[in-house]
């Protein structure tokens, strides 16, 4: 709303723990400018409500990666790229709208965003692979992954007896069962002719397994493909805290 002409944009492709971020400003010279003389910096803000979490990274690139610590948080995250004044500085007002035509040049604090983009929900692996429902046909203790095309995009659908459901909210083992239920299905779920695109998610899938593990098998090799390894490395377990008290008596 300062700038009469300039646009900025984001696009964010999250997953756990981390967020690919790639900037875009046009018809904005002083900004552009600015970045070019490390001025300013293309920032990403990270807030989780829930646990209070806040942090923002910085990047000459306009594409980078934003890491957060999984144990940090609980609930929603929420990213908010920018662009941020590095130094105090002084802005020629003509790019700007006529609100600021008569005051000559325009000062700007350090840490102060000069561009703002949307806010976007990063959603977990987890929220994006799979949809957990209750299935009374289910005896107690079991659950079955399906595939699920229903929405536009592949899900995989965990269906629960009642008191498995019950836990999923606060049991992560559960949570983690039902993921390598659903990385067995990869190796049909993803399968494709030679000429068909790869979809963003799977896409999404390989580069973070890879940044994880370089040269992991994955599931084209159906043979030596291992899904609780790839589970464990998108979800990995966490150990509960040891306290030095023996639990005998």
């Amino acid at each position: 709303m300062d700038w009469s002409d300039a646009e900025y944009g984001a696009e964010i492709r999250a997953g756990t723990g981390q967020a690919t971020v790639t900037h875009r400003l046009s018809k904005a010279p002083v900004l552009e400018d600015l970045i070019a003389r490390r001025s300013a910096a293309w920032a990403v803000e990270v807030r989780c409500p829930k646990t209070l979490m806040a942090k923002i990274e910085s990047s000459a690139e306009a594409r980078h990666v934003v890491k957060w610590d999984a144990d940090e948080v609980d609930g929603d995250v929420f990213i908010m790229p920018g662009l941020l004044a590095r130094e105090d500085l002084r802005l020629d007002a003509s790019g700007l709208t006529s609100l600021y035509q008569d005051i000559g040049d325009l000062r700007v604090p350090q840490g102060y965003w000069l561009a703002r983009g949307y806010t976007y929900r990063a959603s977990t692996l987890l929220q994006s692979l799979l949809s957990f429902r209750l299935d009374e046909r289910l005896k107690q203790g079991r659950m079955e992954v399906v595939t699920d095309h229903s929405s536009g995009n592949l899900q995989f659908v965990v269906k629960m007896a009642s008191d498995t459901f019950k836990r999923v909210p606060y049991d992560r083992a559960v949570q983690i069962a039902a993921l390598v239920g659903a990385c067995a299905q990869f190796p049909h779920a993803f399968r494709s002719g030679d000429d068909d695109e790869e979809p963003p998610l799977v896409r999404e899938l390989r580069e973070r397994l890879e940044s994880i593990r370089p040269g992991i098998t994955l599931w084209e090799d159906e043979a030596n493909y291992d899904p609780a390894m790839v589970a464990t490395l998108l979800e990995p377990f966490r150990s509960a805290p040891v306290t030095g008290e023996s639990d005998s008596e």
